[in-house]
């Protein structure tokens, strides 16, 4: 480890757990909108490409690839619970449109949103979701919140060493 990193409290490996809290609170509070690496940067307080760098240490990820697993994390788990159409929930959750959630969720999962729902109920989702239709087309970020969860305990118990 340099002498400056430590002196400026970093961990060798990634950002500082605060400065990723931050991040991971700002993807989590905003999952539906549109973010941006200045976006993220702004909020761990931070230059955009120092940021950049030390979130993919931290992560494995991008910034960018993060939030967009994040969100199909969010779809997936939504997804298995019936709630929406895969074109209500592509648009929720901050896609462009349909066909750009389906691209994402096969790059991610391996499966299109529709396989997925299909392999989980056992049928084609749209019965289940005919009874279990929402009054609104809500952002959830409890998914969110759980892989937020993950990667924090990560920081963790890779910075008590």
């Amino acid at each position: 480890m340099q002498k400056n990193e430590a002196a400026a409290g970093l961990p060798y490996d990634g950002l500082n757990p605060r400065a990723l809290a931050r991040a991971l609170d700002y993807i989590r509070d905003h999952l539906c909108d549109s973010i941006s690496l200045e976006d993220l940067a702004k909020a761990a307080c931070i230059s955009r490409f120092h940021f950049a760098r030390q979130f993919r240490l931290a992560t494995g990820l991008s910034p960018m690839e993060f939030v967009l697993n994040t969100r199909v994390e969010a779809g997936r788990e939504i997804l298995r619970r019936g709630e929406l159409k895969i074109s209500t929930l592509a648009v929720a959750l901050g896609f462009f449109d349909q066909s750009h959630f389906t691209r994402a969720f096969r790059r991610v999962t391996g499966l299109a949103p529709r396989q997925f729902s299909r392999q989980f109920f056992g049928r084609d989702s749209r019965t289940t979701q005919q009874r279990h239709r929402p009054t609104t087309a809500k952002c959830t970020t409890e998914p969110a919140q759980m892989l937020n969860r993950s990667i924090r305990h990560r920081m963790r118990t890779r910075n008590a060493f």
